[in-house]
């Protein structure tokens, strides 16, 4: 297991009594630190790990904004490592109506999966690099709303496979069915420019104003610090519509 997904698993388990001023609870974390035995001690620096814990606090946020206007939507968290963002998200809501899937590499699902059982409406997904038999294997009807979510500070972002699995998505939804897309992200001071870019999404002058040739729109970009282990990155939430 990589040690950042440790250090991310251990900030959320840990949130609310090291961090209670940020309002981040995650039952689940907690419950799968135990099951799986992670090493308490093993942490972020407390710059790092309030940063992180606010960045997902805002992402939750995003998350939780979209299933308030589209209560039957998809989320769809890519490299999810050991996120239980679903299961976090499913307690904010008295009857949950929403469906999930986190994509990943086949060890990371399976090591999940072997501590906490899969339900109806979450679905785990094996990441095989090739998109178009991924597409066709999310349950999704094309019409239903649909938000892309990933988190790459916990979780490295591959950012050629993220550009064509969104391309893949658009290409095969129905007219106007909205797609949503919220990230986090580690960047060098204009790697964020460089993924929007990646992702279709051309930056015209000052970077808050940005187009895409596919039609998206960006909603939010918040920025969260700089993040000491990496010494010269930041920490962006990034959030869009198509």
């Amino acid at each position: 297991m990589i040690s950042t997904e440790m250090m991310a698993l251990n900030a959320r388990a840990d949130a609310g009594r090291t961090w209670p001023d940020i309002h981040f609870y995650d039952r689940a974390a907690r419950a799968l630190t135990r099951l799986l035995d992670i090493d308490a001690r093993v942490r972020f620096s407390p710059v790092d790990e309030r940063r992180y814990l606010q960045a997902n606090h805002w992402l939750d946020q995003r998350c939780l904004a979209f299933f308030n206007q589209f209560p039957k939507g998809l989320g769809i968290e890519c490299g999810a490592g050991l996120s239980k963002r679903f299961h976090r998200l499913s307690e904010q809501h008295e009857w949950p109506q929403f469906s999930w899937i986190d994509i990943d590499t086949e060890e990371r699902l399976l090591l999940k999966s072997s501590a906490m059982p899969v339900i109806d409406n979450y679905q785990l997904l094996v990441n095989n690099q090739a998109n178009d038999p991924l597409v066709n294997e999310i349950r999704w009807d094309k019409t239903t709303p649909l938000m892309i979510v990933a988190d790459g500070f916990s979780y490295p972002l591959d950012k050629a496979w993220l550009s064509n699995l969104l391309q893949s998505l658009l290409n095969a939804r129905s007219a106007d069915t909205p797609i949503y897309v919220h990230i986090l992200l580690e960047a060098t001071s204009h790697w964020y420019e460089r993924l929007l870019r990646a992702i279709g999404l051309p930056v015209f002058g000052h970077w808050h104003t940005t187009l895409t040739a596919l039609g998206g729109e960006v909603d939010d970009i918040n920025y969260f610090g700089k993040s000491t282990h990496s010494k010269q990155g930041v920490i962006l939430g990034v959030a869009l519509h198509f």
